[in-house]
């Protein structure tokens, strides 16, 4: 006999099956929107990038046409290999959408195989916005409600549950397909290593485009009769992918604290985790942002918002544990270097602004940066990473070689919850990105489309209109 769902798995597969886009608050599905104008022109600039293209060159070598679109490279392909690629070019300039309560980047695991699914079923954009907030609820609240490794990195776990349940709800499964999918999903994540990131290893671009890649492959095994754990979640999220110790079996257990399944519906329909995330306006590792924000500020205070690098004589940062883990102050590579703070404060000072050249070859090249960087300390404060992710304390005191001394302090990151950006700014950033790719009038058509996109009938129509 089959043993019974357990029940915070058959609660959210209920709901995810049952919700409209009716039953959704208007800031979640503005949420949405945003999120999609953010990650469509993040996709199209990373496709230009040398290495993204040889390997969608690679990937298309063999595969054959379809209806969903390859952004960047004015090509179709099935919805797999679409969401593949998408999703790793999405991420090539580390400026994507992250959420501290979900531990990751849900919107670039989840909306490239959303995308690629709402083409090949000819969607709604009604139906794409609502696929996306159910896939980032689902897939977001269990991660949140798992401890995990710290050595994972979480891109390629979640994200494939995320993907899985946007490409259900467009297929319009029903809850026990659904609870099917959500186990089958949560057992197809990578074994991701935060360390291939911290070094520059660019596998790590890959991450969220597997997760679109395998989110389809589970809804396809679903829809072909494959079947999964009572509870793979569980399994996953509180076992494999968690500190658990093993019992006499040999199998991990589950303590209480390594999973919380009352946590994963907890608030559900009530509580939004999609309107907690974080949009990136600097292109490094979202832990770096509290470091870079007050270095903004402090600039905005000098004479021409500059400060002459050879007058710094040590830069120090106290915040929370997660910024701390990116104190490398030699990375080896411009991609790890956005992930080091102490470059990306060292290279924000010497251009006066942030933006996508601070960590191009000529950036990293510049010796004169890496000079700077090696006068940058960040360290913990305990109070202050007791408090996140609620908070994100950081305090920097830069003293300069006359004796002066600069601070500035923040409880909360621009673009938190807490301290959100303006619609002014979201936008900018838009066509900043957009600018390198597309022409003004398809960025535009692309805009408005996208800020409009619950209006939109059908998602195909809509891209075979404007190519991107």
């Amino acid at each position: 006999m089959d043993a019974a769902p357990p029940h915070y798995l058959k609660v959210l597969s209920e709901y995810v099956c049952a919700t409209t886009l009716e039953d959704l608050p208007p800031d979640v599905i503005e949420r949405a929107r945003w999120l999609i104008a953010d990650t469509l022109p993040l996709i199209a600039a990373g496709a230009q990038i040398a290495t993204m293209r040889e390997f969608a060159v690679r990937q298309l070598a063999s595969n054959p046409q379809g209806e969903a679109s390859v952004i960047g490279f004015g090509r179709k392909t099935s919805p797999n290999v679409a969401a593949l690629l998408n999703g790793t070019a999405g991420t090539w300039l580390e400026m994507v959408e992250q959420n501290s309560y979900a531990k990751g980047l849900p919107a670039s695991q989840i909306i490239p195989a959303a995308l690629a699914m709402a083409e090949h079923h000819r969607a709604s954009g009604a139906n794409l916005l609502l696929a996306i907030v159910m896939g980032y609820e689902t897939s977001s609240r269990i991660n949140r409600a798992a401890k995990l490794k710290l050595a994972l990195h979480s891109s390629g776990t979640f994200g494939t549950i995320g993907a899985a349940v946007a490409a259900g709800k467009l297929a319009n499964l029903d809850a026990g397909a659904m609870r099917e999918l959500i186990n089958i999903s949560a057992t197809l994540g990578l074994a991701t290593s935060r360390k291939a990131v911290l070094e520059g290893a660019t596998v790590g671009r890959v991450y969220s485009g597997a997760t679109g890649y395998l989110g389809i492959l589970a809804l396809d095994m679903v829809q072909s009769g494959i079947t999964g754990e009572n509870d793979g979640v569980q399994s996953v999220y509180g076992q494999v992918y968690a500190d658990a110790p093993e019992g006499k079996s040999g199998i991990a257990q589950t303590p209480a604290k390594s999973f919380d399944p009352d946590s994963v519906i907890a608030g559900l329909g009530s509580e939004f985790l999609i309107t907690k995330g974080f949009i990136k306006m600097h292109p490094v590792g979202r832990s770096i942002h509290p470091a870079l924000d007050l270095i903004e500020e402090i600039l905005a205070q000098c004479p021409d918002r500059r400060l002459d690098p050879r007058d710094i004589e040590h830069i120090g940062f106290l915040t929370y544990l997660q910024p701390t883990l990116l104190h490398n102050k030699t990375p080896t590579t411009p991609f790890g270097a956005q992930f080091s703070l102490p470059f990306a404060v060292a290279s924000l000072i010497y251009h006066g602004r942030g933006y996508v050249t601070n960590f191009d070859d000529k950036a990293f090249a510049n010796p004169a940066i890496h000079a700077l960087a090696l006068k940058v300390d960040v360290s913990e404060n305990p109070k202050y990473t007791a408090s996140f992710p609620h908070q994100q304390p950081c305090d920097v005191k830069i003293r300069l070689k006359n004796g002066s001394v600069l601070e500035a302090s923040a409880q909360y990151t621009k673009g938190d919850p807490m301290n959100p950006r303006k619609p002014q700014e979201l936008r900018n950033k838009f066509f900043d990105i957009a600018q390198w790719v597309w022409d003004k009038r398809l960025a535009q058509n692309i805009f408005d489309g996208v800020r409009a996109c619950d209006k939109i009938d059908d998602m195909h129509a809509f891209f075979l209109r404007n190519p991107i």
